[in-house]
C-alpha cells in the first residue's frame, strides 16, 4: 500500500486523559488506526471538522449555516477531489481502492493514468433500498419518518452509478448486496463477495438463561443494537413482544435521530454506547434480535456471535448465504412481527435451542475472523486484477 487517505484519522489514540467528554473521545477513537504506518496516512480534515462542529447546538444561526454548506455529500466531494489531485504525485502506483460516495473523481483520475479501480460497496444498491422503503411506508405509515426518502437515496444516485461503471472490480460484504446490484445500470466489473470478519471470541461466553419458561422464571432478556428506526425493524420487534408480556424484557442500544412512536415504558433504552460498553452488554442478555429491513452485513450480529449470544434476525441482515438458518442463527422474513413473536416465544420455552445457537454461532465466528477477511480480499484482487 502506497498511501491510505481519510478525512480525519490518527495512528495513535487522540485526546488522552480525563479532561475531554467521554462521548467525544469515543467518537474520535473510532478514527484511530494504530496498525497503519504513520507515513502512509494522509488526511484531509477541515471539511469534516467543520461538519462535526456544525452538530453543536450552542450557536444556532452559525450551525444552520454550516450544515447547509458542509453536509456529508459536500465533505465527501472535497475528500474525493483531494485524493484525485494526489494521484499524479504518487510514483509506481498500479491501482486505487475506493468506497461508495467518495470515489468518482478519484476513479476518473485513475482511468486517465491507466490505473486499476477497485471499489467497495458496503450497503445494498440504492434502488433496492428505495423499493424496500416504499413498501414499508405503505405498510407502516406512522414509522415513515424513520425511513430514508426516495429523494435522499437518489441524491447521490448519478455518482454511485458512475462509480460502479468506472470500477474494474467491486467488493461487497454479502450475497444480499450482490443481488441488489441487479437493479443497477449495466457495468463491466466483476462482483466479489468478501464477508467482514468476526472479532476475537470473548474469553467466556455469556451465561444463558437455561431454564424453560415458567411463571416465576426471569424473563428472556432481548438485546437490540442499531439505529432506533424501522430500517432495523424496530416497529416489528415492538409489535412482536407486546403480547408476550413479562415473558421477555427488551433493551435498546442505539441512537434515535427520528421522532418515534411511543415505546413501552418497560423497554430499557441505553442510548448510543461506546463500543467497549456495548460489548460489555452482550453477556448480560439471552438473545440478540435485529429484524432489519436491509444491511450490507451487520457487524453487531457478528459481534454477538463472537460473544456466544444467540441471534434472531432476517435474511436482509447480510448473513443469508453465509450461515445456515436454524443452525448458527435463526432468521424470519423482514416485516413479519408474527413470525418474530413465534420464534422469540419458542426460544423462551426451549433453552436447549438457544444453547445450540450459541455454540454453533460461536464456532462459526471463530472460523470467520478478520484474517480470513484479509485473505479473501487479497484473493479477490489477485484473481481478477493481478497487481
Amino acid at each position: 500500500m502506497a498511501e491510505c487517505h481519510h478525512t480525519l484519522a490518527w495512528t495513535e489514540p487522540p485526546l488522552k486523559g480525563g479532561f475531554w467528554p467521554p462521548g467525544l473521545v469515543s467518537q474520535l477513537q473510532r478514527r484511530c488506526f494504530p496498525d497503519l504506518p504513520r507515513e502512509k496516512l494522509k488526511t484531509h480534515p477541515w471539511p469534516e471538522i467543520i461538519r462535526l462542529a456544525s452538530r453543536t447546538h450552542r450557536f444556532p444561526i452559525l450551525t444552520r449555516w454550516l450544515r447547509r454548506r458542509y453536509d456529508i455529500q459536500t465533505v465527501n466531494r472535497h475528500f474525493d477531489e483531494a485524493v484525485a489531485r494526489r494521484l499524479p504525485q504518487i510514483p509506481d502506483l498500479t491501482a486505487v481502492y475506493g468506497y461508495f460516495d467518495t470515489s468518482l473523481h478519484t476513479f476518473r483520475a485513475a482511468k486517465k493514468r491507466g490505473l486499476r479501480t477497485l471499489y467497495e460497496l458496503p450497503t445494498p444498491y440504492w434502488k433496492s433500498v428505495a423499493k424496500i422503503c416504499d413498501a414499508e411506508r405503505t405498510r407502516l405509515p406512522l414509522w415513515s419518518s424513520t425511513l430514508p426518502s426516495t429523494e435522499s437515496l437518489s441524491a447521490t444516485a448519478v455518482q454511485r452509478d458512475e462509480e460502479l461503471q468506472l470500477a474494474d472490480l467491486i467488493i461487497v460484504p454479502s450475497h444480499f448486496v450482490r443481488e441488489s446490484l441487479e437493479l443497477a445500470p449495466p457495468f463491466k466489473a466483476k462482483v466479489h463477495v468478501v464477508p467482514y470478519g468476526c472479532p476475537e471470541p470473548m474469553a467466556a461466553p455469556p451465561t444463558l438463561n437455561r431454564e424453560p419458561r415458567t411463571e416465576n422464571r426471569e424473563p428472556l432478556k432481548l438485546l437490540f443494537v442499531g439505529t432506533l428506526s424501522q430500517t432495523k425493524g424496530l416497529a416489528d420487534l415492538l409489535e412482536a413482544i407486546v403480547p408476550l408480556g413479562n415473558q421477555v424484557c427488551l433493551t435498546l442500544a442505539g441512537s434515535s435521530p427520528f421522532p418515534l412512536s411511543p415505546i413501552p415504558s418497560s423497554v430499557c433504552q441505553l442510548g448510543q454506547l461506546p463500543h467497549a460498553a456495548l460489548l460489555a452488554e452482550l453477556p448480560k442478555h439471552d438473545l440478540m434480535v435485529l429484524p432489519t429491513l436491509y444491511e450490507g452485513l451487520s457487524l453487531s450480529l457478528l459481534e454477538a456471535m463472537s460473544a456466544g449470544l444467540p441471534v434472531l434476525t432476517t435474511p436482509h441482515s447480510g448473513l443469508s448465504g453465509l450461515v445456515e438458518n436454524g443452525r448458527q442463527v435463526l432468521m424470519v422474513e423482514p416485516g413479519s412481527p408474527d413470525q418474530l413473536r413465534g420464534q422469540i416465544q419458542h426460544l423462551s420455552e426451549h433453552p436447549e435451542d438457544r444453547e445450540r445457537l450459541s455454540k454453533e454461532g460461536l464456532h462459526w465466528a471463530q472460523a470467520h475472523g478478520w484474517k480470513p477477511y484479509r485473505e479473501g480480499l487479497r484473493r479477490a484482487i489477485e484473481m481478477h486484477h493481478p497487481l
